[in-house]
């Protein structure tokens, strides 16, 4: 894992319930390590359907305990969401070059 991929992991670790004083959830470690460990799946996906070799995303927590992983510079911005709830797939929306949309809704 690369530096700051895990600064984003450790950072969403370390946050308790209510960490925004607004009673939002702070996603579980289960929810954490399951969004690990879908990255490569996304990458892997990401490659055979673009021809695009991402990086590491960055990691980010939403209200509902869910964990968002971003990639992102000038030329594509692509995002996912791992919820929770683990009987719940993740979800997904990209633009690529040359008009490439990647899309899975609930």
């Amino acid at each position: 894992m690369v530096s700051q991929e895990k600064k984003d992991i450790s950072r969403l670790r370390s946050l308790e319930d209510n960490y925004d004083d607004e009673g939002s959830i702070a996603p579980t470690n289960k929810t954490i390590n399951r969004a690990i460990r879908y990255v490569p799946k996304l990458r892997k996906f990401i490659l055979k359907k673009t021809k695009i070799k991402l990086g590491p995303p960055h990691y980010y927590h939403s209200d509902e305990g869910s964990v968002d992983l971003l990639w992102e510079n000038e030329k594509y911005r692509f995002l996912a969401n791992v919820p929770a709830d683990n009987k719940k797939e993740p979800t997904y929306y990209g633009k690529f070059p040359n008009g490439i949309i990647l899309e899975k809704k609930v």
